[in-house]
């Protein structure tokens, strides 16, 4: 996969992630409050209430449109965005690692290992970090490491 479309993927999952919150919350910022919900037709989901200088109750947080469920709110405009930008960042971390060790980088750290005379199995110089040959992958070699 080429730069240019895990740069395509990233910006999509994150747009796609702010089309959900946006469809589906709402932010007040000290919205007046008549009885129970603020005066425009919108359901409370998580809000706070303050009093304000005037002796009227204001409400500043988040609330969904009038035909929106509160649950689908909460599941659909906040916790399925922050799963599709954590997804978008392990992603985006992942391609980084990977793409230090084609280029034989450190992948712990960054360090140019090309010059390096003791080959893949020796320990990077500047962390301390340990390609091994075993299936588990790379390991941390503790004794280099300062502390």
């Amino acid at each position: 996969m080429t730069r240019h479309q895990r740069i395509l993927i990233a910006v999509t999952l994150a747009l796609f992630a702010w089309l959900l919150h946006v469809s589906y919350c709402d932010w007040t910022w000290r919205e007046p409050v008549s009885g129970n919900v603020p005066r425009r037709s919108v359901r409370p989901l998580m809000t706070l209430r303050h009093d304000a200088p005037d002796g009227s109750t204001l409400a500043t947080g988040l609330v969904t449109q009038p035909h929106v469920d509160p649950q689908a709110a909460l599941w659909l405009g906040i916790l399925a965005p922050l799963a599709l930008i954590a997804v978008d960042a392990f992603l985006i971390l992942g391609w980084r690692q990977q793409d230090r060790v084609r280029k034989g980088l450190c992948p712990q750290c960054g360090y140019d290992l090309r010059g390096d005379k003791a080959g893949s199995t020796s320990a990077c110089p500047e962390c301390g970090f340990r390609r091994s040959s075993s299936p588990g992958g790379p390991t941390p070699n503790p004794s280099a490491r300062n502390g």
